[in-house]
């Protein structure tokens, strides 16, 4: 009697492949560098989004630089400049996590320094479903052209 619960134990576990258990891809923190020219002056920062095991994610602006600034630095000063979050939900609609591209839907929840309340704002205006293509080994991923690295 024992032999036969031995092996369905056994078996019950060779059936959890590494291939069933393996998380959603876009946990943890990622980065992101933008850059551009504003008023003739190159400007660049790093967004850092942070996805959440709950669905909750985060979006941080920081590491604002100016090279070459005239005119309005006050402005590039101010700490909602640059140091603003956005916080989101998100939700991954693919079915295999293994897959290069997975599709995500977000819904944004608040962004702070600013004058509108976006949670007052229905659902549907806040929500969109983005297709992300991972990289073979998952540590990068690219949204409309973009390059995230995995932090």
């Amino acid at each position: 009697m024992k032999k036969p619960i031995f092996l369905l134990i056994f078996l019950s576990l060779l059936g959890c492949t590494k291939d069933n258990l393996i998380e959603d891809p876009i946990l943890g923190k990622w980065q992101f560098r933008i850059t551009t020219t504003i008023n003739d002056q190159f400007w660049y920062a790093s967004i850092i989004f942070t996805f959440n095991n709950d669905g909750t994610g985060t979006a941080l602006f920081s590491e604002g630089e100016i090279s070459e600034a005239q005119g309005d630095e006050g402005s590039y000063n101010d700490p909602c400049y640059l140091r603003s979050e956005t916080g989101f939900n998100w939700s991954n609609l693919s079915t295999d996590l293994l897959a290069p591209q997975q599709t995500y839907q977000f819904i944004n929840n608040y962004i702070t320094c600013s004058s509108v309340d976006i949670s007052e704002r229905s659902i549907e205006s806040r929500t969109n479903v983005e297709i992300i293509r991972f990289n073979s080994d998952f540590t990068e991923f690219i949204k409309d052209g973009d390059v995230y690295v995995k932090m």
